[in-house]
């Protein structure tokens, strides 16, 4: 009996399998690594299973309110903060983008401002308009006494050379009065004039990076630097090989510089007396009438965007199968979007795209929108002048928007500059 009551306690040695593992994780975190970062789970009769620790997990890993600051987790490190740009969507909730700035502060909400964007308009008959383009409200802010004609218009960034900034100054090409306008924004105010040499019939401008100006003058594009003062001209001509048309100018950021200008053929009745490419040669005896430069007929007139090299004194034509830009006086734009992006804009043809990233170039058609003078705004978008309205076009898909039918001119407006800053 004694011996049966021995045998019950081998059960008592199955207490073995009770004596309980041994927990690894109780010396050195079980060898997973520093507990800060890393877990351990002890495992019966099997090692630890370790697992990185998600510090972002409790109070944001310590990074800061969840709302401003992100917290990434790192494997055996400390998590990485960073700041949350509320800005980077939805314009920080702060409005619609073109006409509010949103400003990302660390850790604390964004600043919001409202942004002006304005289009300025040179009149053909003296008179400087400007269009909110957040309301559409068309205000004359100039008027100018004397008897002149305000063609192409340009933003000169001054001395900081940063755009938008108190320094700047629109300036106005003025052939009647043969000189450069400058007005200031900000108070509508005109200044004396930016050239400091005599001009002849100044139509067209443009503005360099740094400064300087490229003029389109009597067919001439001249070059002059930042302080107005005559550097240096390209002789385009107007004859049968030349440009038949006031030549439209931009500058693309890199610093080249480009003229958009049309071709005509010259024609006695019906015959063709010169191509784009030969010298006049009508005869003498043309019945008077008859002789004449065939331009907007359908295959008798081109519009050329030619690249102008000051230092060579040369030009280089790029494109020859652009719409003709407008009238023997004028009409048609041209604008750059990049240094690789041109657009021309046309009031026979719409506006055409010219991609100078290929090789040849590729021109093709965004919008079949009749427009004068263009401007390409910072979110891309072009802004121009179509008979007494001013529109934007979308050149992605071509779509056009009237920001306002309510600003006419009598003599129209013959040129556009986008204008924005925030108080």
């Amino acid at each position: 009996m004694t011996g049966a009551a021995g045998m019950g306690g081998e059960a008592g040695m199955g207490g073995e399998g009770g004596m309980g593992g041994i927990d690894e994780c109780a010396t050195d975190n079980g060898g997973c690594g520093d507990a800060t970062f890393y877990t351990c789970v002890n495992n019966d009769g099997d090692p630890p299973t370790c697992a990185d620790l998600d510090e972002c997990a409790a109070n944001n890993g310590g990074c800061g309110d969840a709302t401003f600051y992100t917290c990434v987790n790192n494997d055996g490190a400390p998590p990485t903060c960073a700041d949350i740009d509320e800005c980077a969507t939805d314009n920080g909730g702060c409005g619609d983008a073109p006409f509010y700035t949103c400003v990302n502060n660390d850790g604390v909400p964004p600043t919001c401002a409202q942004y002006f964007a304005y289009a300025y308009l040179p009149s053909h008959y003296d008179r400087l308009d400007r269009v909110d383009l957040l309301t559409g409200t068309c205000t004359t802010i100039l008027n100018d006494p004397n008897a002149s004609s305000w063609g192409g218009i340009g933003v000169h960034p001054g001395a900081d050379g940063t755009f938008w900034t108190a320094d700047d100054r629109l300036l106005i090409a003025d052939y009647v009065q043969d000189e450069i306008h400058t007005v200031d924004p900000y108070t509508s105010t005109e200044e004396p004039a930016f050239n400091s040499y005599t001009m002849g019939n100044p139509d067209d401008l443009a503005v360099l990076p740094d400064g300087s100006v490229v003029v389109e003058d009597l067919g001439d594009i001249v070059l002059i630097d930042a302080a107005g003062a005559y550097v240096s001209e390209i002789d385009l001509g107007f004859d049968a090989d030349g440009p038949d048309s006031s030549p439209k100018v931009t500058t693309l950021p890199n610093g080249d510089t480009y003229a958009y200008y049309m071709e005509c053929t010259h024609v006695c009745g019906d015959d063709i007396c010169s191509s784009f490419d030969e010298e006049f040669n009508c005869p003498s005896d043309c019945p008077f009438g008859f002789d004449f430069f065939a331009c907007t007929e359908g295959g008798l007139g081109r519009g050329v965007l030619a690249k102008l090299d000051f230092g060579a004194g040369t030009t280089f034509i790029v494109a020859d199968t652009l719409p003709v830009p407008g009238g023997i006086i004028g009409g048609g734009g041209v604008a750059a979007a990049d240094n690789t992006t041109i657009y021309t804009a046309s009031e026979f043809g719409g506006v055409y795209e010219v991609d100078l990233g290929t090789i040849p170039v590729t021109v093709s058609m965004v919008s079949g929108s009749r427009l004068g003078s263009i401007d390409v705004m910072p979110d891309g978008q072009l802004i121009g002048t179509s008979f007494g309205s001013v529109v934007t076009v979308d050149p992605g898909t071509g779509a056009s928007s009237t920001v306002t039918s309510s600003c006419p001119s009598p003599g129209g407006h013959r040129g556009i500059a986008y204008f924005g800053y925030t108080l």
